[in-house]
């Protein structure tokens, strides 16, 4: 049963004309309900958000604000007339109390109510917080450890907090078992702290590194056994995921609204070469993104400063647009070993059961990566081992230009080679690096256009090959060249080692 403070109610009510009933020859007729909106307004936590035409009602017991029907505000509103009906000992009231009149009250109740921003992230992060099962962390002065912060019932409402972890904070828990799962799966040391930064940066929710992180299964089993600990820690409802199917991607920035983090599940090999390479690059770029608000033409913005993790049984094709050094910034990428056997399958399903026991523990662990991206003013430390395994991917984006650098050389007119020739050239270059070659279709194209950029050498039609003639290119060589080719940046830094 609501309970009402009654020298609360009649400080609202004297800005109401100092009756709750509207009369007709002293008889109710009906409700003051202007008056009754200031007093839900006063009395009940709620917020109405215009951009997603929702009502938020604040949680007290879980500290968290989380949206509600028309039929759950209706109640609510149900509950308040009863509850001043109780406290003033009025009669005559319930026949007031209709339908009608609750879905007018609502109405007033938007406009007490209405705010701006409510999905509006700190991008300066000042302050942050992190709501963990028994209470808000902030991390002291240094950056040194995470504390519970204040218990304020209206301070805390002010954080806007949409969920809360799936884990309690207990500054002594520990996770042994966890971090030697991790170890099994095959994540080098570098890649464990990758992913405890990157984590971390979930926990805060922001990604101020605008970066993307990539999870290759390996062929295994024990990425899907992480992606499954994350979802209980983090929490379902914190976490956006991101469509399989191309018709899905055009709507799902309304979905992002409030979260945490986004994921992408068994992604698609090409998912970064086709619909799914904008949305990953709005919503980690720092810019903002425009969206439409529900039921109406009009439009708002918010910041695209969301984590990205995107999940795969193999490694991610990228197609480049001449911005090769803007994804090399970008991307981050970690690597599970193949864990196919009945036994490593076994200990990461163990793994994910000591969840339940050791879910504190591993709470530390990422708000330790959460500290590291907070020092680091929200940029995450990447390996030499880790720029390696970014320039891969990179290279595999180039391979036709790449390969062309490398084992192709102009020569005198007697030398041809035939574009069957280079095309199984190219296969073969791209499979011993283990590398996944383009399409035939695409990969002839490329190499057509990166031919005649390189050696100024058009196409030949005549190019005799067992008594026929063959598509190919005169005055050109097909073997080694050294030295291998390497993008402006990597030679800078190989220089940089050297020296």
């Amino acid at each position: 049963m609501m309970a009402l403070d009654e020298t609360m109610a009649d400080n609202v009510l004297r800005g109401y004309d100092g009756d709750v009933f509207k009369r007709k020859d002293g008889e109710p007729t009906g409700l003051n309900l202007q008056f009754f909106a200031g007093l839900a307004a006063s009395k009940l936590s709620v917020k109405f958000v215009a951009e997603v035409e929702c009502f938020y009602v604040f949680d007290h017991s879980t500290s968290v604000w989380t949206p509600a029907t028309t039929t759950q505000m209706h109640k609510l509103l149900r509950e308040l007339l009863c509850a001043y009906r109780d406290l003033k000992h009025l009669t005559g009231m319930d026949r007031l109390i209709t339908p009608g009149i609750l879905s007018n009250l609502l109405t007033l109740l938007r406009m007490e109510v209405e705010t701006a921003g409510f999905f509006n992230r700190d991008v300066d992060h000042a302050l942050p917080v992190i709501h963990a099962e028994n209470g808000f962390l902030r991390p002291d002065a240094d950056k040194s450890c995470w504390q519970l912060a204040e218990a304020d019932d209206a301070a805390v409402q002010t954080h806007h907090s949409r969920h809360r972890l799936n884990a309690a904070f207990d500054p002594a828990a520990e996770c042994p078992e966890f971090l030697r799962f991790l170890q099994e799966a095959g994540l080098r040391q570098d890649d464990q702290s990758v992913l405890q930064a990157y984590m971390g940066q979930a926990l805060l929710g922001l990604n101020r590194d605008h970066s993307i992180l990539l999870v290759n299964g390996g062929g295994g089993s024990s990425h899907l056994q992480l992606l499954s600990l994350i979802r209980r820690i983090i929490g379902e409802e914190a976490i956006a995921f991101l469509p399989h199917a191309a018709s899905g991607i055009k709507h799902f920035y309304q979905h992002v609204l409030g979260r945490q983090l986004v994921i992408g599940t068994n992604v698609a090999t090409d998912f970064l070469m086709t619909q799914g390479r904008e949305t990953v690059v709005a919503l980690t770029s720092g810019d903002p993104i425009r969206m439409e608000t529900r039921g109406s033409n009009s439009t708002f913005s918010i910041d695209g400063v969301f984590p990205v993790i995107l999940f795969s049984n193999q490694r991610l094709q990228l197609k480049l647009n001449g911005d090769r050094e803007t994804w090399r910034r970008r991307l981050l990428s970690i690597t599970f070993a193949d864990t196919n056997d009945k036994k490593s399958q076994k200990n990461c399903q163990q793994a994910v059961e000591l969840l339940q026991k050791e879910r504190s523990g591993i709470l530390n662990w990422l708000l330790a990566g959460a500290l590291e991206v907070l020092k680091n003013d929200g940029q995450i430390s990447r390996s030499p081992a880790q720029m390696r395994a970014v320039d891969d991917i990179l290279d595999e984006a180039e391979s036709v230009h790449i390969f062309c650098n490398e084992m192709l050389t102009k020569a005198d007119s007697s030398n041809t080679v035939s574009c069957q020739e280079l095309q199984t050239a190219y296969v073969s270059y791209c499979l011993d690096r283990g590398w996944v070659p383009l399409s035939r279709h695409q990969a002839g194209g490329l190499l057509n256009q990166t031919i005649y950029r390189l050696f100024r050498l058009p196409q030949a039609t005549d190019i005799t090959r067992d008594g026929t003639n063959k598509r190919g290119y005169r005055q050109l060589q097909l073997g080694k060249n050294t030295p291998p080719y390497q993008p402006p940046q990597q030679q800078k830094e190989a220089e940089n080692e050297t020296n």
